[in-house]
C-alpha cells in the first residue's frame, strides 16, 4: 500500500507524458568556471597563497605548457613553505623557458631551504650564467642563510657583481680612458681655445663630453662602446645646432672615428677625428671634413689637452 500511495503521489505531480527528472542538477549560471591567470594573479598579489597555489594547480592541469602558472604556482608553494612541490613547480616552469632567470635563482633558494646545497649552489650557478646580477639580494635573501659559509657562495656573489657592471669589469670599455680629465685645450698657435671635461659614468659604459669655447661655443658627446657593432660610437652636439656622429676604433694607441657632420644649415659633410695620448701625458686631438666626398680632407679643428693644474 505504500508503493502504491508514492505511485498515486508521482502520478498527481507528473501526469501523463510529462518528463520525471532523474537528479537535480544546478543550471549553468551556477557552476563555478575554470579560474583565469587573472584571478589567480589577483589572488597572488593579495598573498593569498592557498587559494592562489589551487588556482594554478588548475591552470596548469588544463595547460600544462603554461610556463608562468607553472612558475607562479612554484611561488605559492614556495611562500606555503612547501619546497619540494615549489621545486617540482620551478623545474617544471624553466623547462617551459618562463622566469629567466628568476626561475633558476628561486630553485636555489628552493634547495637551500630544503637542505640540498649541491643542488642549490647548482641551480645558483645556472640563475648566474642566464644573468642573473642582484648581489644585494644575493648577500641579503634569508632563504639562502645556509650558503653563506660555503666558499662558493662568494665566488658567486663576485660574478653577479661582475655581471652588474660589465662595463668595468671588459678591458674595452677602458680604451678611451687616456681622454678622460679635466682639460685646458689649446690650438696649433699655443692659445687656449676652451676646456673640456671628460667624466665616466653610468659605471664605466659611458664617456660623457662638457666643451665650453672662449668664444662662446659649447658642446657635449657621449661616448660608449656598442657591444652590438663592437665599434666605438660618438654622437656631438653643440649649441649651434650642429650634430656629428662617429664610429670607429682604437687602433694603434689612437682612437680613430669616421662619420657625418650635419650641419644646422642642412648640409651634411664627411668627418673623422682622432683622439691620441702623448708621452708627456696630453691628449692630441684632431678633426677634418671633407666636402668631396673623401676625396680632400682639411682640418676643421686641431687641439692640444694639457690637464688642468
Amino acid at each position: 500500500m505504500k508503493s502504491l500511495g508514492i505511485t498515486l503521489i508521482l502520478l498527481a505531480l507528473f501526469p501523463a507524458g510529462a518528463i520525471v527528472p532523474l537528479a537535480a542538477t544546478p543550471p549553468p549560471e551556477s557552476r563555478k568556471a575554470a579560474p583565469t591567470m587573472d584571478e589567480a594573479n589577483a589572488l597572488f598579489q593579495a598573498q593569498q597563497w592557498d587559494q592562489a597555489a589551487a588556482d594554478y594547480e588548475a591552470i596548469v592541469g588544463s595547460e600544462p605548457g603554461n610556463g608562468p602558472a607553472w612558475l607562479r604556482l612554484g611561488n605559492s608553494r614556495h611562500s606555503l613553505k612547501q619546497y619540494d612541490k615549489a621545486i617540482a613547480a620551478y623545474e617544471k616552469a624553466v623547462a617551459l623557458g618562463a622566469g629567466l632567470p628568476g626561475g633558476r635563482y628561486n630553485l636555489a633558494c628552493a634547495y637551500a631551504l630544503n637542505g640540498d646545497k649541491e643542488k642549490a649552489f647548482a641551480w645558483l650557478d645556472k640563475a648566474l650564467a642566464a644573468g642573473f646580477r642582484n648581489v644585494a639580494q644575493l648577500r641579503n635573501d634569508p632563504d639562502l642563510a645556509s650558503l653563506r659559509d660555503d666558499p662558493r657562495f662568494e665566488k658567486a656573489v663576485a660574478l653577479a657583481g661582475k655581471a652588474s657592471q660589465p662595463c668595468k669589469s671588459d678591458e674595452v670599455h677602458g680604451q678611451l680612458d687616456f681622454w678622460v680629465g679635466e682639460w685646458e685645450v689649446t690650438n696649433p698657435k699655443g692659445q687656449k681655445a676652451g676646456t673640456n671635461s671628460i667624466v665616466k659614468t653610468l659605471d664605466g659604459c659611458l664617456i660623457l663630453e662638457n666643451w665650453t669655447g672662449t668664444e662662446g661655443s659649447i658642446g657635449k658627446s657621449m661616448n660608449y662602446f656598442d657591444p652590438v657593432t663592437k665599434k666605438w660610437a660618438q654622437t656631438w652636439v653643440d649649441n649651434s645646432g650642429d650634430v656629428i656622429a662617429y664610429e670607429g676604433e682604437l687602433r694603434n694607441g689612437a682612437m680613430l672615428l669616421q662619420g657625418t657632420h650635419r650641419e644646422k644649415a642642412g648640409t651634411t659633410v664627411r668627418s673623422r677625428m682622432s683622439l691620441t695620448p702623448q708621452p708627456n701625458g696630453h691628449v692630441r686631438q684632431v678633426i677634418e671634413e671633407s666636402r668631396d666626398g673623401g676625396k680632400t680632407w682639411s682640418v676643421w679643428f686641431a687641439g692640444d689637452y694639457a690637464p688642468k693644474k
